[in-house]
């Protein structure tokens, strides 16, 4: 059976607030009450002149927290509740005749006696307030400045009893198939039938005497629940929970978007049938995604809920039994983790170490503490833990098993993707408590939690946090040396371990001692950089200057196992390396820094250019965020050699042409007449040239180019029915047609620059195709006029390349000719750019928009001279956008070769999507990861079709790499499928 999530929110069982929307007692007998403030004709009638029914009362509220009533508001309700058992205080709730209710506040108690079950009461509103509890709409006075009671000595002047009568009829609630708007029953009588209390309350009472109140969940056979909330002063408080199935009546209200069922007596609860079967099993649970997925679900908000059907699992790694873990279980699934916080303690014998848990996330909420992701529901309109009451209905426990193997983590090379382990089961080995630690406990008294450095020989170190609740908080730290299994967390960019016991801590080794730290030194300004060991501790500081000896550099994802000791043909263009001494050889013990492509400083420092930088002292000045898994410098902007002066780039006059270039004539090109002259408005040494039978320009890495391609004299059209100018054209890397323009003049001179003349920029009969060759018609009036191709790029990088191979003045063919101008490219034709990774540029993949943690292959290559390796160190991804045409049949296909793996190494994560550049539909399989029947080391082949949705109007292609897993790809490609 599938089990609904009823409540959208959640709310904190902890509440001592024992007024609002809580407890309603039992009917007194029936008989004529005279109450309070009875204006009565000669009749004994009440005689009050009702303004508005409670259901316009309520559509008065602003939903502010305290609104005040300033009209002549009068209303009447039947009273549904009683204080005679304890279970209600100080208020009475009135339901309308149509319905609606609404809860009254009166400091007073004993209100039983004043206003009966079933009783006419008459609200006089002016001068009252409006406000809410959690929901719960309620009517009251004003006590320091918030909504209160009103006080028992105006009462009378603003509640009025009328006639003795019977409570309405309850509504019948099934709280499987939940109204939509179920707010219209809020402070309403109601009645529940076929339910029982759930297992887990079996034995217990209606409420204790720990808290003010407690919470007891009702279930349906479905596994719907809804809770019944007790004061501990309510007579029947420590009645047992009947263990039988039937039938509740009670007034439904509702706390921060949870339901709440509010006894007058237990009388009202009948269950005289036999317990029915609850809950699915968890086997009977089919998950939809894997953590990693749910993870990359998250959008980063403070409060993100999950709205679709999603079913994830993972095996419990946490255990509170020792206390040093308080309300949450943590499971991890393939390599990642999520912390599920539960408004429940003891947790160990729910849900034990590797136990398998299944989670329906429908209806929680997604957030992060410090960085660390979680998954729980909601308190206070903030991020919380799922309460009790809803345990069942979102965690399944499976089968029980062992906690999975512990990822070895080194201090001294801690990963990249460290974010990607966190909530995961880690070890290291090697370590002990700082030497400062010794003769300290886990924990003291003073604060709720305490950390303690563990430190490895290399002084590297890494915080075990422990409270001082846990069991062992007051036990002596262990002095010698050894391992360590914990839970891995980050709280704001820092790892942390936490306990699960004392007795995953193996240290019984004796003591090494580390290498003594360097003091830190310097305020980060030019003249008193920071050195390496002041900038470990200022990470987040943005504009600071660093000093350092360049030792080398890292070529590829680990300061670790990828530094390249000095200046070697293996330097990175990328990075450098600084520490404190240029005969350092630890590259740990170092500083990364991120040379931007294109600056002056890569330029300048990179070791593959400048080998000679190798030992060099060097200042730089950047931002000290996390590189390479480590403190390192990024967006580094400045650089000096001595502390003092900033090195600056020389600027040089530019260089290239400026003015006319050489011609190109029509025999340089294909099939056509028209020579053309060339002239560069802006100096450059990019300009219009011609080879192999067509004319080129490509801007790239050039800066900023205006270059135009003139004929040389004008081209008569006049003789032309539908004139015209046709192109065969090819762009690629395509930046905007605002950049590659097809233009006419009718008063240019016929040389010198061009911008001084008056041009009128051509439109084509059809689209033009935005890459690929293709031929456009260019509409052109009747007359004799200079032609010109005007190409611009605006800086090294927003350049298109664009190819004119013919250029013909004739007649503008029309849609159905028997050979129509089609831009689209041809079926069969590859649209994926540089699928073969044969062209590369500053260690990149040409035409690929995204390409983490890749590196050109020229071994292991399946075909061509070069392939790309994909390291992942995580989640990688390597990505192209492409155009297509919807209703078209797509052939996608790929060679794969994993290197190292375990067979969860790479998948197919793409997407169909319209002009929004919204996905409007997948190419891929959330549960397949590439098929590695070949074996690590041999080349694989992956090929599926797919067909574009409506609307459809490109393909987001990515393939990603997991884990630690290496593969090699090659010959890419999306294909029109050729229908015969």
């Amino acid at each position: 059976m599938k089990k609904n999530n009823l409540l959208q929110f959640f709310r904190s069982l902890l509440v001592s607030f024992l007024v609002a929307s809580l407890f309603i007692g039992c009917a007194k007998d029936e008989k004529e009450l005279d109450g309070p403030g009875q204006p009565e004709d000669e009749t004994g009638t009440v005689d009050i002149e009702i303004s508005h029914s409670i259901e316009e009362v309520i559509d008065l509220y602003d939903e502010s927290d305290m609104m005040e009533i300033i009209d002549d508001v009068v209303f009447k309700g039947t009273v549904i509740s009683s204080d005679s058992a304890g279970n209600v205080y100080k208020y009475i709730t009135l339901q309308g005749e149509n319905g609606y209710g609404i809860q009254v506040k009166l400091n007073k108690s004993g209100l039983y006696a004043d206003y009966a079950l079933g009783q006419t009461v008459f609200v006089k509103g002016k001068g009252l307030y409006l406000g809410n509890y959690g929901g719960t709409l309620q009517i009251g006075g004003v006590y320091e400045g918030s909504l209160g009671n009103i006080e028992e000595d105006v009462i009378d002047e603003y509640i009025v009893a009328g006639e003795q009568g019977t409570v309405p009829t309850a509504t019948v609630l099934d709280i499987d198939n939940l109204p939509e708007d179920i707010e219209k029953l809020y402070n309403t009588w109601v009645s529940v039938a076929n339910v029982q209390f759930d297992n887990s309350e079996m034995g217990n009472t209606y409420a204790e005497d720990e808290f003010s109140a407690y919470n007891r969940t009702l279930t349906t056979a479905e596994g719907n629940t809804i809770i019944v909330r007790t004061s501990q002063y309510a007579d029947f408080a420590n009645e047992e929970l009947p263990e039988q199935s039937g039938t509740i009546s009670a007034i439904l209200t509702v706390y921060n978007g949870t339901l709440q069922l509010t006894l007058n007596t237990s009388d009202d609860v009948v269950f005289e049938s036999d317990r029915f079967e609850e809950v699915p099993d968890a086997g009977d649970l089919e998950t939809t995604h894997s953590i990693q997925e749910v993870l990359d679900m998250y959008d980063g908000s403070d409060l993100m809920e999950m709205t679709a059907d999603v079913v994830f699992k993972g095996t419990v790694i946490s255990s509170d039994s020792t206390g040093n873990v308080y309300k949450y279980i943590t499971i991890q699934d393939n390599g990642y983790g999520i912390q599920i916080k539960l408004n429940k303690t003891s947790l160990y014998t729910d849900y034990a170490l590797g136990q398998t848990v299944f989670i329906k996330a429908k209806g929680l909420y997604m957030g992060n503490y410090g960085g660390s992701i979680q998954m729980g529901g909601i308190y206070e309109e903030k991020f919380g833990n799922i309460e009790e009451s809803e345990i069942n209905n979102h965690l399944f426990a499976g089968v029980e098993g062992n906690v999975p193997s512990a990822v070895a983590l080194d201090l001294s090379a801690l990963p990249d993707n460290i974010e990607d382990l966190s909530n995961t089961w880690v070890t290291l080995s090697n370590v002990q408590f700082a030497d400062s630690e010794l003769g300290k406990k886990y924990a003291d008294d003073e604060f709720s939690a305490y950390n303690r450095t563990l430190v490895d020989a290399n002084g590297n170190t890494i915080v075990v946090r422990t409270s001082k609740y846990s069991d062992f908080a007051g036990e002596t730290l262990p002095e010698k040396n050894g391992t360590i299994q914990a839970i891995l967390t980050i709280f704001n960019g820092t790892p942390q371990l936490t306990l699960n016991a004392p007795d995953d801590i193996d240290f019984t080794n004796e003591r090494f001692t580390t290498t003594p730290p360097i003091d830190a030194e310097g305020t980060g300004i030019l003249t008193d950089a920071y050195n390496i060991a002041a900038a470990v501790q200022n990470v987040d500081a943005t504009g600071v200057w660093v000093k350092g000896y360049i030792i080398g550099s890292v070529n590829g994802s680990s300061l670790a196992s990828n530094f390249e000791a000095g200046a070697t043909d293996n330097s990175s263009y990328s990075n450098i390396v600084i520490a404190a001494s240029a005969d350092e050889a630890d590259a740990t013990k170092g500083m990364p820094i991120q040379l931007l492509s294109g600056s002056f400083i890569r330029s300048s420092l990179n070791l593959k250019d400048n080998p000679e930088m190798a030992g060099k002292e060097v200042w730089v000045k950047g931002d000290i965020l996390t590189y390479f898994g480590v403190p390192g410098i990024k967006s580094a902007s400045d650089f000096s050699f001595d502390g003092a002066t900033v090195e600056e780039e020389e600027v040089l006059p530019p260089s290239g042409t400026i003015g006319a270039g050489d011609d190109i004539l029509g025999s340089s090109l294909t099939s056509t007449s028209i020579d053309f002259m060339t002239y560069n408005v802006l100096q450059n040494e990019e300009i219009w040239a011609a080879a192999n039978g067509e004319a080129s320009i490509n801007g790239y890495n050039n800066g900023e180019v205006e270059s135009w391609m003139i004929s040389k004299s004008t081209v008569d059209f006049s003789s032309f029915t539908k004139p015209g100018l046709l192109v065969t054209e090819n762009l690629n890397y395509f930046k905007g047609f605002e950049k590659v323009q097809v233009m006419v003049s009718s008063d240019y001179a016929g040389s010198g620059d061009p911008s001084q003349a008056s041009w009128t920029v051509l439109s084509t009969e059809t689209d033009r195709a935005q890459f690929g060759e293709s031929l456009s018609q260019f509409v052109v009036t009747s007359g004799s006029y200079y032609i010109a191709f005007k190409y611009l790029a605006s800086s090294n990088t927003d350049a298109s390349s664009w190819t004119i191979k013919t250029v013909v003045a004739g007649e503008i063919e029309e849609e159905d000719d028997e050979t129509p101008v089609d831009p689209a490219p041809a079926p069969g034709e590859n649209l994926i750019l540089n699928g073969g990774f044969e062209n590369w540029t500053d260690d990149k993949p040409d035409s690929w928009t995204k390409a983490e943690n890749v590196s050109q292959e020229s071994t292991v290559v399946n075909e061509g001279s070069s392939a790309v390796k994909h390291t992942a160190g995580g989640t990688k991804d390597i990505s192209q956008t492409i155009s297509i045409q919807a209703g078209k049949t797509y052939i996608v296909s790929f060679d794969y070769n994993v290197e190292s793996g375990d067979g969860t190494d790479g998948r197919l994560w793409s997407f169909f999507k319209n002009a929004a550049n919204s996905s409007i539909g997948d190419i891929k399989d959330p549960n397949d990861y590439l098929e590695n029947s070949a074996g690590n080391g041999s080349w694989n082949t992956y090929t599926a079709e797919y067909t574009a949705p409506a609307d459809a109007v490109s393909i987001y292609f990515e393939i990603r790499t997991y884990g630690s897993a290496v593969v090699v790809y090659d010959n890419v490609s999306i294909k029109e499928k050729v229908v015969e």
